[in-house]
């Protein structure tokens, strides 16, 4: 991406109503500053390495904040809605003369400044950050997506060589990943760890790493790797055109191409009760079909890329090529205003309904999909702040 464009691209509006914290490479930011020009919605995108380029003044006490750059003073008092998208620390050009110590103690005074924007009054974010952590741990993801009915490769997480051999010997088809985000910097690079095939080799090396725990998992194949993107109460499905060459699809040299797919509804609903069963508004899950045409849930990223998506398969993510009727266009707004992150919130009446249909605990069958294509994430942002900051009903103490 050039540097003019990037600049272009930021923008940046004295009362905006949507804050986007991502970084100037995030092309799927792109796409939804593209989405508000064409509404003409006054947003704000902050790509946070470089925030010591802003004036900052914070008063959490009020509630007020303001950031400053290039003659143009930002009031974030008026925020409605926040895409917490993919913030980064500022870099080291920022902080010279500073030795390795002092520059990671000023990046976390800059982490605690973002993070600190939780205190915005009345803002909802896509997704809260506390939420966004919790969803990308894989061992709730696995639980909680098998009781709702997915169904889940075996799978092992040890640091024990003498169990992995025994899963090895039940499973002679496995696949060994990280348990976390398995991104390695080094020498001012980042490299990204992807799933490996199981074998005799590996799993000699991994004696090795006896006090490092890690994944272990039944290779399920021959599949159908498939990547399904939902915002709100809108599962979006893609899947490669042709089987891929490596086990994570990811690390395949050249990439594969992608084509929409339509998801089978019991799937999709799934997928759309996961997310919100996660406090989440927007995820990416990858899934697998089976030659037997069984699915497979493997993961869900909180914040997964999806620009690349849109850009070769045009799925409608950011924005639709059609209208949605009244009722389907406020649906996906209540799922994300109704967060169980935050108080009771009061609705209007006539959309209490709707609410009360998606968040009832006692209600066992799946929500129902929407049937026609929408506009989740500006929908999202877009009905919070045309309907007005929503009353907060605090409980009593």
């Amino acid at each position: 991406m050039r540097p003019e464009r990037i600049r272009r691209i930021a923008g940046s509006s004295p009362d905006p109503l949507v804050l986007i914290l991502t970084n100037e490479h995030d092309v799927s930011a792109d796409w939804v500053v593209r989405e508000l020009r064409r509404r003409g919605v006054p947003y704000l995108r902050l790509n946070t390495e470089r925030l010591p380029q802003y004036a900052l003044v914070g008063k959490p006490a009020e509630g007020k904040w303001r950031v400053s750059r290039d003659g143009i003073t930002s009031v974030l008092d008026s925020i409605r809605g926040v895409w917490f998208r993919r913030p980064e620390v500022p870099g080291d050009e920022y902080f010279a003369g500073l030795s390795r110590d002092e520059i990671a103690v000023a990046s976390d005074q800059w982490r605690g400044v973002v993070s600190g924007l939780r205190s915005l009054p009345g803002a909802k974010w896509i997704n809260p950050p506390e939420r966004n952590a919790l969803g990308e741990t894989k061992t709730v993801q696995l639980q909680l997506a098998s009781s709702l009915g997915f169904r889940v490769p075996d799978t092992l997480i040890t640091n024990s060589g003498a169990e992995a051999f025994d899963f090895m010997e039940r499973h002679p088809s496995a696949v060994v990943k990280a348990i976390r985000t398995p991104l390695i910097h080094s020498n001012g690079e980042s490299r990204f760890v992807y799933t490996e095939r199981l074998t005799q080799r590996l799993l000699e090396g991994l004696r090795e790493l006896e006090p490092v725990p890690f994944i272990l998992q039944e290779e399920i194949g021959p599949k159908l790797d498939v990547r399904v993107t939902v915002v709100g109460d809108e599962a979006m499905a893609a899947c490669l055109t042709e089987p891929a060459t490596e086990v994570d699809w990811r690390a395949q040299k050249p990439p594969g191409r992608f084509r929409k797919l339509d998801l089978p509804d019991d799937v999709k609903a799934l997928c759309i009760r996961l997310v919100c069963a996660m406090g989440l508004s927007f995820g990416a899950i990858d899934l697998l079909e089976d030659e037997h045409g069984d699915w497979f849930f493997l993961e869900i990223n909180p914040n997964g890329e999806w620009g690349w998506l849109q850009k070769t398969t045009g799925l409608p993510i950011a924005r639709s090529d059609h209208e949605r009727p009244p009722r389907m266009r406020i649906r996906s707004a209540v799922r994300f205003v109704m967060d169980w992150t935050f108080p009771p919130i009061a609705l209007p009446p006539r959309h209490r309904s709707i609410a009360a249909q998606h968040h009832d605990p006692k209600r066992e069958r799946l929500a129902r999909p929407p049937q026609v294509s929408g506009q989740p994430i500006c929908v999202c942002l877009e009905y919070l702040f045309k309907r007005g900051r929503p009353t907060v009903r605090r409980r009593p103490g």
